[in-house]
């Protein structure tokens, strides 16, 4: 009798030690799956990501006000229990002529370019979670769902208008530091041809998707995580910095057409015979040098890879400098 009664107290305990075992790992699956999902939240914010957008608007014949911007992480914020991640801005724009000779009397763009400068300033929060963003800015509303087919037509959001018609045609997908991310293909009354995961538009993050009736354009010039560009193509950091100071002067050098394909018309406002140009890479590099002859002088960078350059003029112990936009 004792006998029995022990092999029963011992398949009874172990029977309770089987069942404690399960809900050890039935806890252990649970807060393993808690871990994924909350790892996903804001995960397309990581590697501090960098967005440099340009927009063009038109004030008048020929005439527009170009502004270069960044949006970048800086922070979180937690509104009830959703935590969000803080988007700040900063950048620079001015009035600029896209058409031969200088702009005639009255059009906005007469007289030396002057630029204004934004400082650093808080833009608006956002989120992420299940491959969708979300902005808040003045509630929550959904920004992208990247959750998407081939043949789908892109959800009603933050940026894209009701009854837009934007559909995804193909998929493939382009590799950053938050490892590959989906590329949608877009046709339909789209400005942008491409959505990219985690990144936004070729138009921007928050900028508008369809096709507007406003005088405004907007370019998503590049994407950078950890001051590494992934979009269009690799290379430093897309926060707007640079070796070379920018100088406001009303005496600055005039250039157009800006942005071009190359060829640029300098037009010196102050000309001496003693005087230097220099054009500089994003890099601070370097790439030519040479003392011009009149006021007047045809700049060429054909040559050089797209992207934005910077000219300086120095001149009777002054220097003053202006940016190329190589498109």
């Amino acid at each position: 009798m004792v006998l029995l009664f022990t092999g029963r107290t011992t398949i009874f305990n172990r029977t309770n030690q089987i069942q404690r075992m399960k809900h050890f790992y039935t806890l252990i699956i649970i807060i393993c799956f808690i871990g994924v999902s909350n790892s996903q939240t804001n995960s397309y914010f990581n590697n501090n990501p960098c967005w440099q957008i340009k927009r063009m608007c038109q004030v008048g014949s020929n005439c527009f006000k170009v502004d270069y911007y960044n949006y970048f992480i800086n922070g979180d914020s937690l509104i009830g229990s959703t935590q969000y991640k803080k988007v700040y801005s900063k950048g620079y724009g001015n009035h600029q002529y896209f058409a031969m000779g200088p702009p005639p009397a009255g059009n906005p763009c007469v007289g030396p370019p002057s630029t204004t400068y934004t400082l650093t300033a808080f833009a608006f929060l956002i989120r992420s979670s299940a491959k969708k963003i979300y902005v808040y800015i003045s509630g929550d509303t959904l920004l992208y769902d990247f959750n998407l087919n081939v043949g789908d037509t892109l959800p009603t959001t933050f940026n894209n208008f009701s009854g837009s018609n934007i559909k995804v045609t193909s998929i493939d997908s382009i590799n950053t530091l938050n490892g590959w991310m989906k590329r949608f293909q877009l046709s339909g009354s789209s400005t942008s041809t491409h959505l990219v995961e985690g990144m936004g538009h070729y138009g921007g993050l928050i900028e508008l998707l369809p096709i507007n009736v406003t005088s405004c354009g907007w370019t998503l010039e590049c994407y950078s995580q950890n001051n590494t560009t992934y979009y269009p193509t690799s290379g430093p950091s897309c926060l707007l910095s640079t070796k070379i100071k920018e100088e406001l002067s009303v005496n600055k050098p005039v250039i157009y057409p800006n942005p071009s394909e190359g060829k640029y018309q300098l037009r010196l406002t102050e000309f001496s015979t003693n005087s230097l140009i220099e054009i500089y890479n994003i890099t601070g590099q370097l790439i030519y040098s040479f003392a011009p002859k009149n006021e007047s002088i045809e700049i060429d960078l054909r040559k050089e890879k797209a992207g934005i350059y910077f000219l300086k003029y120095i001149s009777n112990g002054e220097t003053r400098s202006v940016k190329l936009i190589k498109e």
